[in-house]
């Protein structure tokens, strides 16, 4: 009985060490996304995804940083793998939707984002994109 109990709590322990270690790789990501190292950024990304396939915060970062490097296919690629949807996923969808010229596409997402965060410091801009993609919206 001893033996087991061991076992099972060098499993759980295995397991928290994992998702730590997947953790600081977002974490690098992150850091990385910020200082516009989107290489290294994409790097780390992908490593917490090897080692929590899971990780919806791995695949933002890696959609991050694959529009970062003008992939912006791989990039809409990795937010429909992400599985979520919330206000700086429609940002990010809007932009790389402006990028391939999916115009109509990048306004519906950047009115999402507005609807689901109005009182971001973003939203001016983000109404002044819409307003010029889309004449005649009001706001």
């Amino acid at each position: 009985m001893n033996h087991d109990f061991r076992r099972v709590m060098a499993a759980e322990d295995w397991l928290k060490q994992l998702d730590l270690a997947a953790e600081s790789f977002v974490a690098l990501a992150m850091a990385y996304n910020s200082s516009e190292e989107f290489l290294s950024a994409q790097h780390a990304a992908e490593k917490a995804i090897k080692l929590r396939s899971d990780s919806w915060q791995a695949r933002l970062e890696l959609a991050k940083s694959r529009y970062g490097e003008n992939q912006y296919d791989a990039a809409l690629g990795e937010l429909d793998a992400l599985g979520k949807d919330f206000a700086d996923v429609h940002l990010l969808r809007g932009n790389v939707f402006m990028r391939l010229g999916r115009t109509h596409e990048a306004a519906s997402e950047f009115l999402l984002f507005i609807e689901e965060a109005p009182h971001d410091h973003r939203v001016g801009a983000i109404k002044q994109i819409i307003a010029s993609t889309l004449p005649g919206t009001a706001f």
